[in-house]
């Protein structure tokens, strides 16, 4: 489990909140709350929590903006939001990677269980990222945005391999940033933005130089 197991839980609903914070404090993390959003922000800023659960409608700063301002914060942007609401809605800078929406009312079990989830794909992605040797894994277990971006923080060279069924690709990494990706006779951004749709599927990382024409421009990070 990461180390910081901090957790922000910002909604009016006492129930929720009480239900929640009881089911995670039984399993070892440090809960915080929160009924309304300017309390929530400024909670999370000088906690600086490894979550974030709100509500979309906290009185004084609504939950989405909220979410927009932690993500716009260096410190802050990383952290995975899971998201309460009355409806199915769209949500801005929503990254499915890692942000979740439930529909109220929430099975408490549930959210939990996503939370633990989260919790442990941050602990995995922490041990790969520790490996300098060949990693492999299965993208179940780690996203491809989750993997790219790992990749960037720890200034990665080589050749991430993905497999799904019966087809291939390749990544170029070098210092972190994408080079170029290919399926088949398809490269550059194109087979980047088809794999990083893939769900399922295993990977393979290769530390190794590479030295091929750039085809991607776009930094890691911005996905």
């Amino acid at each position: 489990m990461a180390d910081n197991k901090k957790i922000i839980i910002a909604d009016s609903d006492k129930k929720v909140v009480t239900s929640l914070k009881g089911v995670l404090k039984a399993r070892g993390y440090e809960v915080i709350t929160a009924d309304d959003g300017a309390t929530a922000l400024n909670k999370a800023l000088s906690e600086m929590p490894a979550m974030v659960v709100l509500s979309v409608t906290l009185p004084v700063i609504d939950g989405i903006k909220l979410s927009q301002i932690l993500r716009s914060n260096p410190r802050a942007e990383g952290i995975p939001f899971i998201f309460l609401s009355e409806s199915d809605i769209q949500i801005p800078h929503f990254q499915s990677h890692k942000d979740t929406l439930f529909i109220k009312p929430v099975n408490v079990d549930e959210v939990a269980a996503r939370i633990y989830s989260l919790f442990e794909k941050v602990e995995r992605t922490r041990e790969v990222s520790r490996e300098e040797k060949i990693i492999e894994g299965g993208l179940s277990e780690i996203s491809l945005p989750d993997l790219l971006q790992m990749f960037s923080m720890n200034k990665k060279e080589g050749r991430l391999s993905l497999q799904k069924n019966k087809e291939r690709g390749e990544i170029y990494i070098h210092d972190g940033n994408m080079v170029d990706a290919a399926i088949g006779d398809i490269s550059g951004e194109k087979a980047l933005f088809r794999m990083l749709a893939w769900k399922n599927g295993s990977f393979k990382f290769l530390p190794t130089g590479v030295n091929v024409p750039q085809k991607i421009s776009k930094p890691t990070d911005n996905r």
